[in-house]
């Protein structure tokens, strides 16, 4: 009996790391939206891309404090003035993590839509997020014409997309734990 799980161990397949698992989803399977994704293949893949963006935002945002024109900041009363000057410096981190979120964009949504497929969901949960998205980027694009409210208001569509969006998004979480379904078994033909 040793001797059979002994060669049963020795033949199995090594199953990838959680940061090989990170590699592979943005390297070979960058935008193949087609098979399936296990937990582990997509839980490495999101745990590494959600400490990486914490990195860099956290080291963009100290370099772009650093950055910033204190002494001329601190000389002026005039809310607007600060907000200009501020806002000029956080604008070049802002497009820059703009790119970044870009071409990471496809290799989160396809290991989405193959992690949805494995555990036997409809892929459309996934593509009605991506819609949900598109939506909200051409409502900015087009009717908020590329703007930030400073204030931190938000119109109702705006809202009704955040909110929307959010929940959309924990029930998609919800459903990538699930484990994966067994295919079913063809019969043979007779």
């Amino acid at each position: 009996m040793t001797c059979a799980m002994n060669r049963k161990m020795m033949n199995a397949p090594i199953r990838p790391s959680l940061w090989q698992n990170f590699i592979l989803c943005l390297t070979k399977k960058y935008a193949d939206f087609s098979g399936k994704s296990s937990r582990r293949e997509f839980w490495g893949f999101n745990l590494f891309l959600f400490l990486g963006a914490l990195f860099f935002s956290f080291a963009g945002t100290i370099l772009t404090l650093a950055s910033l024109p204190w002494k001329e900041l601190l000389a002026t009363d005039n809310q607007e003035v600060f907000h200009a000057i501020a806002q000029e410096h956080f604008m070049y981190f802002i497009i820059t993590m703009q790119v970044v979120f870009l071409a990471i964009y496809l290799p989160f949504w396809s290991a989405i839509i193959r992690r949805l497929r494995d555990a036997g969901f409809h892929t459309a949960w996934g593509y009605g997020y991506i819609a949900l998205g598109i939506a909200g980027l051409i409502k900015w694009m087009v009717f908020d014409r590329f703007r930030y409210s400073m204030d931190g208001s938000m119109d109702t569509t705006t809202l009704f997309l955040a909110v929307v969006g959010n929940v959309w998004f924990l029930l998609i979480v919800i459903l990538a734990c699930f484990p994966s379904r067994p295919e079913p078994e063809k019969l043979p033909e007779q």
